[in-house]
């Protein structure tokens, strides 16, 4: 029978093993890093592409050191411009920049470490991304006015509804057989009253004009034994013809509004009555500047 195998010594070497990865990975990294930066200064930017791909060669970064991954996508980025792949250059220079935010207006290239070539397209990217912050922030503030436009205008127009109260109360018969839209007023018809009010008055108003000129003409042109002045029988038989239509309409329009508001009367009516809002509650609204007074203005 064989003795049991001691597993201890290889569990043990695993361990180590596992342990000592972080450590060699890293160094590993810095390694390239420090291989990356000679090449690029060397001119060898095909070997800076190699050795920083596998680290920052997209969005997500696989470089812990937030410092290190930063400068890696520079020299990259850099080599990416120099080597006719400008795209992937810009790729880089914007998740550079999109993972310092803090720093997306103040970042800068190194003119001793990248010419000029590479500043500019850094620069171009930066300047996309300030606009787009720039306009993200615009449209958020406009967001937030309109929000806050809306939110006022609530506020004020439950203020209003507030202040006033809808009650019903009786509603008197008589005033329905006076004529002008009263009737039609009491009914809660507002429309229909000022349309029965002006109506009326226009046409009573023409039938007292028609009748005053044509007793005007009938006094002043008559010549002595009663006949009037020849040449104005016409006139005056006009005006008379004029009044009497003009009054027969308007008795026909007032027997028509009386007999609609006494066809739509009811025993009660509902009006609106205001009450006071307690000046207290009018301070702790922020109303933007509009006082009590302002406040119970009517829709």
């Amino acid at each position: 029978m064989r003795p049991p195998v001691d597993l201890r010594p290889l569990l043990l070497a695993a361990l180590g093993a596992a342990l000592s990865w972080p450590a060699l990975a890293g160094a590993q990294v810095d390694e390239d890093f420090r291989q990356a930066r000679e090449a690029y200064a060397n001119g060898e930017l095909a070997r800076v592409v190699r050795l920083l791909e596998p680290l920052v060669g997209q969005e997500l970064a696989t470089i812990g050191d937030r410092v290190m991954a930063r400068e890696a996508r520079k020299y990259l980025g850099a080599a990416y411009a120099l080597t006719g792949a400008p795209e992937r250059a810009r790729d880089q220079f914007r998740w550079l920049l999109e993972d310092n935010r803090d720093q997306l207006r103040t970042l800068t290239l190194d003119r001793r470490v990248f010419i000029q070539e590479v500043r500019e397209l850094f620069e171009a990217v930066q300047a996309e991304l300030i606009a787009a912050d720039e306009r993200s922030q615009r449209d958020e503030q406009s967001r937030r006015d309109r929000q806050r436009e809306e939110r006022r205008e609530a506020l004020i127009t439950l203020l209003h509804q507030a202040q006033e109260q809808t009650v019903e109360v009786p509603n008197d018969e008589l005033p329905a057989f006076i004529p002008f839209g009263v009737g039609q007023f009491l009914n809660g018809d507002a429309e229909l009253g000022w349309f029965f009010a002006v109506g009326e008055g226009v046409l009573a108003l023409g039938a007292f004009s028609l009748l005053s000129s044509a007793l005007l003409v009938d006094s002043e042109l008559r010549q002595v034994g009663g006949r009037i002045v020849a040449g104005y029988d016409a006139l005056l038989e006009g005006l008379t013809i004029a009044n009497l239509v003009t009054a027969a309409v308007f008795v026909v329009l007032a027997v028509a509004g009386v007999v609609e508001a006494r066809s739509s009367w009811r025993p009660t009516r509902t009006v609106r009555q205001r009450r006071d809002v307690d000046p207290q509650i009018l301070e702790r609204l922020d109303l933007e500047g509009l006082g009590q007074g302002a406040a119970t203005l009517r829709f």
